[in-house]
């Protein structure tokens, strides 16, 4: 049976290098006062990461989970307080790894 619906290819392929680095791009570009994505992930140290829940930390979190940079872990909860808490990925070490080189960091 045909569809009348476009056939996307790829739209659910994992994240690689490439696509991660394209989408930090895209982020910095548009940025303006929110933090840049590229330095963020130069700033994530290997480990569990807590985050904060104000102003445009929740949107920087969600697009380096979507982008595959890191991945969520159980929130710490501490005196009524909810904090999110990441670690990076290995793909998330890999583009670090490629944006201090390209910067002449490594």
């Amino acid at each position: 049976m045909a569809s009348d619906q476009p056939v996307r290819v790829g739209i659910f392929a994992p994240p690689t290098v490439a696509s991660a680095m394209e989408g930090i791009r895209n982020w910095d570009r548009r940025a303006g006062s929110i933090p840049l994505l590229s330095e963020q992930l130069r700033l994530t140290k290997d480990g569990p990461r807590t985050w904060s829940t104000t102003h445009t930390w929740p949107a920087v979190r969600r697009e380096m989970v979507s982008l595959g940079l890191i991945r969520e872990l159980e929130p710490l909860r501490e005196d009524g307080w909810v904090f999110p808490r990441t670690e990076i990925t290995e793909l998330g070490r890999e583009v670090r790894a490629a944006i201090a080189k390209a910067e002449g960091r490594s």
